[in-house]
């Protein structure tokens, strides 16, 4: 399912919120790429599954946003101190999605085993951040 995107004055809007055109874009891109890989090692159901599937790439890009403050020439120990509490805090979100989506899958896919589908889901999530990451 794609994000569908809506221009509303300088900033466009996506089905799960507000963003500056840059972000809608990236949310768009990376949401595809999960929804694909879902898709492909099937179960996907997209009432259940977007949930956890938006809160993982919300978090993936406020990571990103708040990783910018720590380049900026005026960033002090304080600044590093609460970056990195906030990078810590999108990381939980990410794996508590990624647990849940995992979870809510595993009761679709019976015969798939638990452990395999995490793999496969964190193997996915980490690629989906590797290219956020190297976009920047």
């Amino acid at each position: 399912m794609k994000a569908k995107l809506k221009r509303r004055s300088n900033a466009l809007t996506t089905d799960t919120g507000s963003f500056t055109e840059t972000n809608a874009l990236e949310h768009s891109q990376i949401r595809d790429k999960l929804c694909r890989f879902l898709k492909k090692v099937e179960g996907y159901e997209p009432a259940v599954d977007d949930i956890y599937i938006d809160q993982i790439v919300e978090s993936i890009i406020s990571s990103k946003k708040v990783g910018i403050f720590l380049k900026s020439e005026t960033a002090t120990e304080f600044t590093f101190s609460r970056v990195a509490d906030a990078q810590v805090k999108f990381a939980k979100i990410i794996n508590d999605a990624s647990d849940q989506l995992s979870i809510s899958r595993r009761d679709r896919l019976a015969g798939q085993d638990r452990s395999e589908l995490m793999t496969e889901l964190k193997h996915a999530l980490l690629e989906a951040l590797r290219n956020a990451e190297s976009d920047q």
